[in-house]
């Protein structure tokens, strides 16, 4: 599939509405392309589709009410029932009614060096979904997050000094909680790594799932496993820090949930570890080179596009991504798989 490379970078200011405006301006036709990829991948009818959007997009309001009022702007702006946006924020959750097993990323941290980095595994079409969002809060802090059209937030750093990376967790149940991007958007917009922290610990979170890393500046990070019944935090030990899509954690009553559906995970998680002992240099040469490794076999941390289920496009590593931290600089790039591609930078 031929990908336009361009990722589409946005800027946001003013009100949570005016943001959304944006946003929903800027990327009007990726949103519409994004809102009818999901619409064919999910396996639900469409009254429920609906009705489960709609009371998503409840829960967020109760959680962030900003971001229910950012949401029904990008739906003005880019011209689409704001239903259909409330889909696409909760659309990890709708998955998870579906049936749709999703294999989303591989993240790390160099805590010598401050580099937070992933790559994001995810549907082969949704390359040409992907949008950067630069958003001026209206509190004086500023945040990037590289995520798809129409949606608030995913990954990302913030002026404060620190950086959220995510991946897929298997659930233990249907989850019917705070959408994790809602949650990802709304930790980007701590103040602090330590307030960052502070939401994350708290127990509210029946019903989400997904690996969640904190980092800062400073070298310190630490990893929350949200299983969808209950949260566990794993502190870094030594110089870095790795996850991909199963559980580490002791919390979680069935620790190979997803096993058959995400074997590879355990794969690249061998060899990810595998490489960071043999790492001595931290710098963000060392981190594209982890991110772009196509060593053979179901242990590739670049992962090629193949097809994981009947019905469901070839999924595979679509963007790898480098957050510096220190330096406030993001570099990423679309299909990694190609030798030679080199990343753009962007600044905080």
């Amino acid at each position: 599939m031929e990908t336009n490379r361009e990722i589409p970078f946005v800027h946001m200011s003013g009100s949570p509405k005016e943001r959304g405006v944006a946003h929903g301006t800027a990327v009007a036709s990726r949103i519409a392309d994004n809102i009818a990829f999901y619409k064919r991948l999910l396996k639900l009818d469409e009254g429920v589709r609906v009705a489960q959007s709609n009371k998503f997009a409840s829960i967020v309001e109760s959680f962030n009410p900003a971001l229910k009022e950012e949401m029904d702007g990008i739906a003005e702006g880019a011209k689409v029932d704001p239903t259909d946006i409330y889909m696409l924020n909760a659309r990890t959750e709708l998955l998870s009614m579906s049936g749709v097993v999703q294999s989303e990323c591989a993240t790390f941290f160099f805590g010598k060096s401050g580099l937070l980095f992933e790559n994001w595994d995810w549907s082969e079409p949704s390359k040409d979904m992907t949008v950067l969002l630069s958003i001026e809060l209206q509190n004086g802090n500023k945040i990037l997050t590289f995520t798809e059209a129409g949606m608030v937030g995913k990954v990302g750093m913030s002026s404060a000094g620190f950086g959220v990376a995510f991946n897929y967790l298997y659930p233990t149940g249907v989850l019917d909680g705070v959408p994790i991007h809602a949650l990802l958007r709304t930790l980007l917009e701590a103040d602090s790594f330590k307030d960052a922290v502070e939401l994350l610990s708290k127990s509210q979170y029946k019903g989400t799932s997904g690996n969640i890393l904190l980092a800062n500046a400073e070298g310190q990070a630490i990893d929350f496993e949200l299983s969808g019944s209950s949260i566990s935090s794993i502190p870094m030990t030594g110089n870095s820090i790795a996850h991909t899509n199963h559980y580490l954690g002791g919390t979680v009553n069935d620790p190979e949930a997803g096993m058959g559906f995400l074997n590879n995970s355990y794969d690249r998680y061998a060899r990810a570890e595998t490489i960071l002992k043999e790492t001595t240099q931290y710098g963000v040469a060392e981190a594209k080179k982890i991110l772009t490794d196509r060593a053979t076999g179901n242990g590739m941390l670049c992962r090629d596009f193949i097809p994981e289920e009947p019905g469901h496009t070839p999924t595979g590593t679509i963007a790898s991504m480098v957050m510096d931290l220190p330096n406030k600089t993001l570099h990423i790039t679309l299909d990694p798989q190609e030798t030679g591609l080199e990343f753009v930078t962007y600044t905080l």
